[in-house]
């Protein structure tokens, strides 16, 4: 009843939205624009954006006509205007959600800088910002694209200072990072969030919601103990050595394994805390031989190892695999291996987007997920309804025992819709089966294109001729979200774009992806899915009775099993499994990122009061040196040539008489005087307080930034370590809990540490200006 209502409400928003935009179809150009103004200046005066929607609406629709000739249709007006309430639209492909799109940025771009439309890929954002673009900087507004080709900060300021911001979300979360790595606030680029649109809302927080966005800096120290952790799991067995959670997407060792690892490095117990190093690289080089598999989670690319998304099937150029699993890959495929970067900054999918005041989405796929989307992000999904009721045919799933009588059969289907002239998009689940798909056309004289990771670069041209006579199209998962495959005249005549799907995916909303691609905006189309027991999917639950059952018919002709009861319902069972582990997962991502966000938001908290602070640092510099000391005296049996070292290292270089340490007391005085002493000579070193100020600002935030740096690293390394003693039934949030507690106060003691030692013991050239270079101690 509460659904109703609240749609009902958006509906009287549209019905007088639509009056609105007659009424102000009458005015001229120039009275158009001088309404945006006036809606800024209600703003200003205190307006709320709930009170501006109808008329900024209406605006927008005029504007939508004049600059792009578009006038948006009823539904179109209903889903801009259940986005502004914070929820998550779901409009079936090529509904329009860009041109949705442009009602709801131009209502929060009134506002000012801070209102963000967050796409899936670059290409989009460049494309939605320069077409749509036109619409606002018509009305007044000023619009921009975030570009990963803009690097230094002029650049990046002016991008974030335009009233709507067009971005793909990788590029949004490291500019938010790096936006936090500067040294003074005229450096910082971004203004305080406000309101972001995720268009394929679903991707971006859900199928990407475990996916860390990492900040790399200098590069570990490198060791053997990758290729010789390789060398022992390749001999490895599984049952033996190792087991695997249902999925197979966990893998633990066995006592037996443990054993085995244990005599092979000649060590009495390889669990024990001195060997928590090889025992780390143990596991990652298991994960990489018996979890992630060439061609469907990465493929060799000209001697180096590229990630594919599991989602979509494409390339993730520059990204990798974290805490030396990336290297573990490499050992695998006995490629050069890279150097194992130390992780500065990182920051997940899902606490990136959870701090913006505002929220909302847009994709043609959430019903699925609407329970997630409220509790993590309390988004609600609305479903709007088509312009053109749908006419596309979803025909049953044909199950068959085997791939092999899988794929033979829809070899037929295609081969007689072929010699019909009707365009077909054939989705296959991986790089692999894609180049074996292929092969079988070519084996049939059918000519196709093939649309996987290696072929990204020609995807827009293979696109565009998707939908025309003749055409067959084989294509990994990429396909499946964000692609408009235009029909033509002579292809709706034949009954529209074929879709065959070779399996189901594990996630259902990928299988509604692939749908959406025929059938679009009323036109005809048909979708089918050839599906056989010994799918990805099946094989992610093994079970003994399927086996059997494959085993028993694997030989004989008929394969063929649709409408069987007993398998009829079997691949959406499984994919309910996978969504709730998926969803299991992901909370578990959450609960991991809320310790780092924490402790994220406590050091940037710290950073930006160190920046922002015109006033003496002084009395910052003495309580933490003296933090410092206090830490350093509470050790035991402190001896003299201990606390003399600990003095010229980290108070001053130059002292040279003796101190009292007969007490621990007298010792810690003594040292707290001596340090007071030397900021008193350090200061007198520059010429003004203003150069002295900046000099403690820019030292004070290198011991912030350096001892983030190696907490960042460690808590990442403390996940691996918690994950890899993980088994179907324990659960490590505790420990990591407590672990990543003790290193945060470890963490803040350093920090102390390196704030003393860089003020005092720290050299400058001499300049008194704010282009002085520091040689830190």
């Amino acid at each position: 009843m509460k659904s109703y209502l609240k749609n009902h409400r958006y509906w009287q928003k549209t019905t007088q939205i639509m009056k609105l935009r007659d009424q102000f179809a009458e005015l001229s150009d120039d009275e158009i624009k001088a309404r945006t103004k006036k809606l800024q200046r209600q703003y200003q005066q205190g307006a709320s954006l709930n009170s501006l929607l109808v008329q900024a609406y209406a605006l927008v629709c005029v504007a939508d006509e004049r600059v792009l000739g578009l006038r948006p249709f009823k539904v179109q007006i209903f889903g801009a205007v259940a986005m502004h309430y914070n929820n998550v639209i779901e409009m079936k492909t090529g509904e329009g959600k860009t041109l949705t799109a442009t009602m709801v940025m131009f209502l929060h771009g009134l506002t000012g800088p801070g209102n963000f439309l967050v796409t899936a890929n670059s290409y989009l954002a460049k494309r939605d910002a320069t077409n749509m673009g036109r619409v606002y900087r018509w009305l007044g507004l000023t619009v921009s694209y975030n570009s990963e080709d803009a690097t230094d900060n002029e650049q990046k300021q002016e991008i974030y200072q335009a009233d709507i911001v067009y971005t793909d979300s990788g590029t949004f979360g490291f500019d938010y990072l790096t936006n936090n790595l500067v040294s003074t606030t005229e450096k910082q680029f971004m203004p305080p969030f406000k309101f972001a649109l995720i268009d394929e809302v679903d991707a971006v927080l859900l199928d990407l919601a475990s996916t860390p966005l990492v900040i790399s800096g200098r590069p570990k120290g490198q060791s053997n103990y990758p290729k010789l952790a390789d060398t022992f799991i390749k001999t490895a067995k599984e049952k033996r050595d190792f087991a695997y959670s249902k999925d197979r997407k966990k893998v633990w060792f066995l006592k037996t394994g443990i054993k085995r690892a244990s005599e092979f490095y000649g060590v009495p117990n390889i669990l024990a805390q001195k060997y928590a190093d090889i025992y780390r690289y143990l596991y990652l080089a298991l994960k990489a031989n018996y979890v992630l598999k060439r061609d469907q989670d990465y493929l060799v690319d000209d001697g180096k190892i590229v990630l594919i998304d599991d989602n979509n099937g494409r390339k993730m150029n520059g990204m990798q695999l974290q805490a030396g699993l990336h290297q573990a890959i490499e050992v695998k495929e006995g490629l050069e291996v890279t150097p194992q970067q130390q992780a500065i900054a990182t920051i997940t999918y899902q606490n990136l987007f959870r701090m913006f005041t505002s929220l909302a989405g847009m994709t043609g796929t959430a019903s699925t997920d609407r329970s997630e989307l409220m509790r993590i992000y309390n988004l609600a999904v609305v479903q709007v309804p088509t312009n053109k009721e749908s006419i596309r045919e979803d025909k049953p799933d044909q199950i068959f025992f085997t791939n092999k009588a899988k794929l033979l059969s829809s070899l037929k289907l295609v081969k007689q819709n072929h010699e019909k002239g009707r365009p077909i998009l054939i989705e296959t689940g991986s790089l692999e089966l894609s180049n074996l798909y292929s092969d079988l056309l070519f084996r049939e004289h059918i000519p196709h294109n093939l649309l996987n990771a290696r072929s990204v670069v020609q995807e827009s041209a293979m696109i565009a001729v998707a939908g025309q006579v003749g055409m067959v199209t084989v294509s990994t998962s990429m396909a499946g979200r964000g692609t408009d495959i235009v029909l033509s005249d002579e292809a709706k005549k034949l009954g529209g774009l074929l879709v065959i799907g070779t399996e189901r995916m594990s996630i259902k909303r990928i299988d509604n992806q692939l749908r959406g691609r025929a059938g679009r905006q009323g036109q005809p189309g048909t979708t089918i899915f050839y599906t056989s027991l010994q799918d990805q999917l099946v094989n992610k639950f093994p079970s003994s009775r399927i086996s059997k059952a494959i085993r028993r018919h694997e030989k004989q002709s008929a394969q063929q099993i649709t409408g069987h009861l007993r398998y009829q319902h079997l691949f959406d069972n499984l994919q309910k499994n996978v969504a709730h582990q998926n969803e299991s997962s992901r909370f578990m991502t959450l609960q991991y990122g809320e310790i780092m966000r924490l402790q994220r938001e406590a050091v940037y908290h710290a950073r930006a009061q160190v920046m922002e602070e015109y006033q003496d640092l002084d009395e910052l510099v003495i309580t933490n040196s003296e933090q410092a000391i206090d830490n350093f005296a509470a050790e035991d049996n402190l001896q003299t040539a201990t606390i003399m070292d600990y003095l010229l290292e980290n108070i001053d270089p130059e002292f040279v008489t003796q101190i009292n340490i007969s007490h621990s007391s007298s010792y810690r005085q003594e040292l707290k005087k001596i340090m007071l002493a030397a900021l008193d000579k350090k200061k007198k070193q520059f010429k003004n307080q203003e150069a002295w100020h900046y000099y403690e600002k820019l030292t004070i935030l290198k011991a912030i930034d350096d001892s983030w740096v190696t907490q960042v690293d460690t808590l990442e390394t403390l996940r691996v370590e918690t994950e890899q003693k993980t088994t179907g039934q324990s659960n490590p949030m505790y420990q990591y809990q407590t672990d990543a507690l003790n290193s945060f106060i470890k963490m803040r003691q350093d920090i102390a540490q390196r704030v003393m030692r860089n003020v005092l013991c720290s050299d400058t050239d001499g300049s008194s200006d704010e282009g002085m270079q520091i040689y830190f101690a």
